[in-house]
């Protein structure tokens, strides 16, 4: 996907979320949908160590599409356990967010929530 079409459906989704969430979503919190989705925990109030938590659900579940990790078990209160495969490079800051954003697009288009 090029940068350009990145952006344009970065954004695009960004608007299809915001109409249903509200102002102010970004990459965080559309990792957090995703970690909440991935969970199974539903909408609920969570403390900030289960949003922390969440988060990183999200952004696991993501990269695992490339490798980066993969799922080993679920724990009692449902949260999956996500291992990181060590074999492959770190990510720069910059990288891991294009991957994310791009992951999260094709996400969103799976469960049939978002389609250009």
């Amino acid at each position: 996907m090029s940068i350009n079409q990145l952006a344009n459906d970065w954004n695009q989704l960004k608007k299809k979320l915001e109409t249903q969430f509200g102002q102010g979503i970004d990459l965080a919190i559309v990792l957090f949908l995703i970690g909440v989705q991935e969970s199974g925990q539903g909408f609920r109030e969570f403390n900030q160590t289960e949003k922390l938590h969440l988060v990183q659900i999200g952004t696991s579940c993501l990269l695992s599409q490339w490798g980066y990790f993969t799922k080993s078990e679920t724990q009692e209160n449902g949260f999956p356990v996500w291992i990181k495969n060590t074999t492959h490079p770190n990510l720069t800051k910059i990288q891991e967010d294009l991957l994310l954003k791009e992951a999260s697009i094709n996400y969103f288009k799976e469960i049939n929530y978002f389609n250009i």
